[in-house]
């Protein structure tokens, strides 16, 4: 497409007039010229209206909220202390989340008991984790998504550090496919089926704040609590924005900012949900969460408020729930139903005009879903070529306020209260004009194709008269762009002819000296065995006993002790890494291991290890350590890019320097993952009773560990 027209531009006055929303933006501030000291400088009207697609960030200040806020400070001059109970506008402070909570719960898919509004969203999780995250030493592991919002991150880590255990053990990350932007509703329900015996907790969001994702959550809820997984959610870019249903989908908790899709301004009070059938959890109190009848008494004594409100700490901002009440009251002239419709609508509307402009949509690509279903009312453009940058600075003078996430993401979400179709119809435009402007800044000169044009130029008439009619190869003119782009891909196809190469011939080196490492491995194997022999020979020839040198290696697994372990032992059962029944290390034997093990010897079994049972157990039941993640180790490539600097570049270099406790056994220990074993061939009552009490299978079985091995491995 070209000219800067679009087709569609006459839907825009259209759409706006059969808009039953439309009315609600008189609701709303919205921001104009010049809007920054940089857009000072742009040729833009002065005191014109900017075009904000900014709302998934801030949401605009509704222009009930100002009298709201004065009417507090009225009462706060004129009465003091006595606002709290006396309120001229029945809005008591010593009650103000009440005028809050209810329609807050109405936009959420909740009963008023189970919305309360308090703190932060950081604050806020932290808090609920602390309710809900109560990890065993079997079920304690966290389910999130690989590229969680920051702070999310931080707060699930700490959580778990806080519990004393290993984050890169105990929280699984989710990824998208390769080659994908967000990920499938099926792989998070197969890694909640894989890891289902260990996890205790999932915290998602409802909507991805980078990609502008909507999660499945009621599939993905009903599908967790099916295997008495805890599920809370992260609604910060879904409340307001999406229908939501927390209520009937079951949800355990969740918690949300308001100063986004709910309008209630920079660092706007939070909420939070907990479902009514986990209103008695255990949780850290404060005296706002106290029952309001008895609060004052001071007894020292928690009678919680039933529900959410028992969760709450201190009394809340008073202008911070007047803010988000000034919103609310926006939202109750419509349904949240209707909100979604004309946002399915509007979103739908500016995809559509995106697509349909080929020549500047080449150079980003929108990695948030089609399916009006998967998304919210943010769409994500990921750029090419390193213009976001310049892109997003045209557009801020050209009075387009949307923002950026590193990397390379501009997001634009047409909020559904206040903006119009022909807000996003402008959008379009000027991102046109600000793409064509970028790229062509980026190659020097201005104009898209402009390099095209650029033809040989004939020096002469001479040589225009005496140009035969058929032209020549020489003379047939080709486009410089062309020229370059063809001998780019020569260049490029050349290369990688030759990376290729390259490739093929490392890894036929690398092969042989693996290959060459391996015999050297075996040959030391049997000149230690030889060795053994000759001894054991050359002390029975003398008429002496031979005896073995003290084993330095040692394999320990856990077989016994899930709760009411003491404290000591507890913590070293976490330092070895045995935090479950049948999980097994190899340990090398020093005197401080060797009392660890002696301290611990109730709940676990070990012994030397022989060459074989090292060999088939990380054959067989080997995983690595590799970016905090569990990856099987069926690739030598997958070790040597962890442990090469050790010079291990192989299983065989691995088996050998565990089983011979090599100078970089821990390193190579640390790598291996925990195994997790399955159960003693024999079914339970064999395994509980015959070998652990009757045959006493706990303690230092020396070289019968190998029989144990080869029953659970």
């Amino acid at each position: 497409m070209s000219g800067g027209t679009f087709p569609l531009a006459q839907n825009a006055p259209e759409l706006d007039s059969r808009d039953r929303l439309r009315h609600l933006r008189d609701e709303f501030h919205i921001p104009k010229y010049p809007i920054s000291q940089e857009t000072r400088q742009t040729d833009e009207t002065p005191g014109q209206q900017a075009i904000y697609l900014c709302g998934n960030s801030l949401g605009l200040q509704p222009k009930g909220t100002r009298a709201l806020l004065l009417e507090e400070l009225d009462v706060w001059a004129d009465q003091g202390v006595y606002g709290h109970h006396n309120h001229p506008n029945s809005r008591p402070w010593i009650d103000i989340d009440a005028c809050v909570s209810e329609e807050t719960a109405k936009i959420v898919g909740a009963l008023r008991s189970e919305v309360a509004v308090m703190g932060t969203l950081t604050s806020n999780l932290h808090f609920l984790m602390a309710a809900f995250y109560r990890p065993t030493d079997v079920k304690y592991k966290v389910i999130v998504e690989d590229k969680a919002f920051p702070s999310d991150y931080y707060a699930i880590e700490s959580q778990v550090l806080w519990h004393g255990l290993d984050p890169s053990d105990a929280i699984i990350s989710i990824s998208p496919r390769p080659g994908k932007h967000t990920i499938d509703t099926r792989d998070i329900l197969q890694v909640i089926e894989d890891n289902r015996e260990f996890t205790s907790m999932i915290l998602l969001p409802g909507v991805q704040y980078y990609t502008g994702q909507m999660f499945e959550m009621e599939r993905i809820t009903k599908f967790a609590k099916s295997h008495d997984i805890v599920v809370g959610w992260d609604l910060a870019h879904a409340v307001g924005n999406v229908e939501l249903s927390l209520h009937d989908w079951q949800v355990d908790f969740a918690a949300w900012c308001s100063y986004k899709y709910l309008n209630s301004g920079p660092g706007g009070i939070a909420g939070i949900f907990i479902h009514e059938a986990r209103s008695n959890q255990g949780r850290l109190t404060g005296w706002w969460g106290h029952d309001q009848a008895s609060r004052f008494k001071m007894e020292n004594k928690f009678v919680a408020i039933p529900g959410a409100g028992g969760f709450q700490h201190s009394n809340p901002s008073v202008m911070a729930a007047v803010c988000l009440l000034g919103s609310l009251r926006v939202f109750a002239k419509t349904t949240i139903k209707a909100i979604r419709e004309k946002s399915v609508r509007l979103t739908g509307y500016m995809e559509e005009l995106l697509l349909a402009d080929e020549e500047t949509g080449r150079f980003y690509e929108i990695i948030t879903p089609g399916n009006p279903s998967e998304r919210g009312a943010q769409l994500s453009l990921l750029f090419k070529d390193g213009i976001m940058d310049a892109v997003f600075r045209k557009l801020e003078l050209a009075g387009v306020i949307v923002d950026k996430r590193d990397p390379d993401v501009i997001r634009v979400a047409p909020a559904p209260l206040y903006n119009s179709y022909e807000d996003v119809f402008k959008f379009s435009q000027k991102l046109r004009e600000a793409i064509l402007e970028a790229s062509s800044e980026q190659v020097g000169h201005r104009g898209l194709g402009a390099a095209n044009k650029q033809y040989r130029v004939i020096q002469s008439i001479d040589e225009l008269t005496t140009m035969p009619t058929v032209p020549t190869s020489e003379q047939i003119l080709v486009p410089e762009t062309l020229l370059k782009k063809r001998k780019s891909a020569e260049k490029q196809t050349e290369e990688r002819l030759s990376a290729l190469k390259q490739r093929k011939v490392a890894s036929k080196a690398k092969r042989e000296t693996i290959f060459k490492r391996a015999e050297a491995h075996v040959k030391e194997y049997r000149d230690a065995e030889r060795e053994k022999i000759r001894l054991a020979r050359s002390a029975k020839q003398d008429s002496s006993f031979y005896v073995p040198a003290q084993p330095k290696l040692a394999f320990v697994i856990r077989i016994k002790g899930i709760n009411k372990i003491a404290p000591k032992p507890r913590k070293i059962l976490q330092l070895l890494r045995l935090l479950q029944i049948n999980n097994a290390v190899f340990i090398k034997l020093t005197k401080a291991t060797s009392e660890m093990l002696r301290i611990v010897e109730p709940y676990i079994a070990y012994g030397e290890p022989n060459l074989k049972s090292v060999r088939e157990l990380i054959y067989k039941r080997g995983y690595g350590k590799i970016n905090k993640q569990r990856i099987p180790l069926t690739d030598n490539s997958l070790i040597e890019s962890t442990l090469n600097q050790y010079g291990i570049l192989s299983i065989e270099d691995l088996i050998h320097e565990i089983y011979t406790v090599g100078p970089n056994f821990k390193q190579a220990s640390n790598f291996l993952w925990p195994f997790k074993l399955s159960n003693p061939t024999g079914g339970f009552r064999t395994r509980k009773f015959k070998h652990y009490i009757e045959g006493g299978d706990t303690g230092d079985r020396e070289s019968y560990i190998n029989q144990l091995i080869r029953q659970m491995n």
